[in-house]
């Protein structure tokens, strides 16, 4: 029996509404283990044993499962392509993600001043002795796919401020976004920490993991390759992703804006780079299921011709019609009329 796409019942907005429902029970939790439970200087729990541990990663852990079984049942998932047409929302929401792209060159930038720094590098030297000297390679290549991804998200972006698809012709480029996610995953995997004891690692890996699979099945989708069935995975991992990473971002923000960023662990600062990879794919998913597409049950599409004065036929144009047909069709038309009125009931009135 075939599961996937097999609900009627299941709609996609109710993938949204365990989103919100996530967001606002994991939200304040997190911000009373940032205040009352983790270290500042090492991200550690200080009380493992705490409610709110096993609390937290139960309220994550339901509301993605039910996001990936809703968006694998449900037969409503609109078919995989992208909504056409002036779209404003989904224009800003990728402008909103090149400058988080733009953001994470300069993080990297400051991170490689930093180590060769710390390798005795003179701050005159060139980027590139910088980087020889202090091994900072992962640096330069999530710099190098971080501007990939921002041309992109830019093209992305006109494409739908002119109503023309020019992102469908760099079909290639579209997979920047998930080599820079690839890249900092390396980053996290290899801090020789304990994933267990910091929490912050933990879910943005997490996150991580969501966000490639997105950015991978959008790549498919937006470039036409091989995405067929696939948009459900666009839906469920885009809504996971941006679960996780608002979990642990909208805390952040909020300390650093009230002015007490010195309880966030130095090695988990607040990146606009993730909100703008969360505001991008809620817009995404949102603005698709608005679009109208079939859905992917496969049904033909139903097309309602209107007819109007301009399309209607005259009756002159009947009239000719009949006066083309020959006699003998002529007289056969007029039996056929006659069978028809002598089909019809006549109703009679008593006088």
């Amino acid at each position: 029996m075939k599961l996937k796409g097999s609900v009627k019942a299941i709609f996609p907005d109710a993938a949204l509404i365990v989103f919100c429902l996530g967001i606002l029970a994991a939200c304040p939790i997190r911000v009373y283990q940032i205040l009352k439970l983790i270290e500042p200087s090492t991200g550690f729990y200080s009380d493992t044993s705490n409610w709110s541990i096993i609390t937290l990663y139960t309220i994550l852990g339901i509301c993605t499962a039910v996001i990936l079984v809703f968006s694998y049942l449900s037969k409503n998932i609109p078919a995989a392509k992208l909504p056409e047409g002036r779209r404003i929302p989904l224009a800003v929401s990728g402008l909103i993600l090149s400058a988080g792209f733009v953001t994470n060159i300069f993080d990297q930038v400051a991170k490689i001043k930093e180590l060769a720094s710390e390798a005795g590098v003179s701050a005159s030297a060139n980027l590139i002795e910088m980087i020889k000297t202090s091994g900072a390679t992962l640096q330069a290549v999530d710099i190098v796919f971080a501007a990939l991804s921002c041309i992109y998200m830019l093209v992305f972006s006109v494409s739908y401020i002119v109503s023309k698809k020019l992102y469908s012709k760099l079909k290639l480029l579209a997979l920047s976004p998930l080599v820079w996610a690839i890249t900092r995953v390396f980053f996290r995997v290899t801090k020789k920490i304990s994933f267990i004891q910091v929490s912050d690692l933990i879910l943005e890996l997490a996150a991580l993991i969501f966000v490639m699979i997105f950015f991978f099945t959008f790549a498919r989708v937006a470039s036409g390759i091989n995405s067929e069935g696939s948009m459900w995975s666009v839906y469920a991992c885009g809504i996971s992703a941006s679960l996780f990473i608002l979990t642990y971002s909208i805390p952040r923000l909020m300390l650093f804006i009230t002015g007490n960023s010195s309880l966030i662990n130095p090695e988990a600062q607040f990146e606009f780079c993730d909100i703008g990879i969360a505001v991008f794919a809620v817009t995404l998913i949102v603005s698709t299921l608005r679009s109208g597409y079939p859905m992917i049950s496969g049904e033909p599409d139903r097309h309602i011709t209107v007819i109007t004065a301009d399309t209607a036929p005259a009756a002159d144009d009947e009239n000719k019609a009949d006066d083309n047909n020959t006699p003998a069709e002529k007289e056969t038309n007029k039996e056929d009329n006659n069978e028809k009125f002598s089909d019809e009931p006549v109703s009679t009135k008593e006088e």
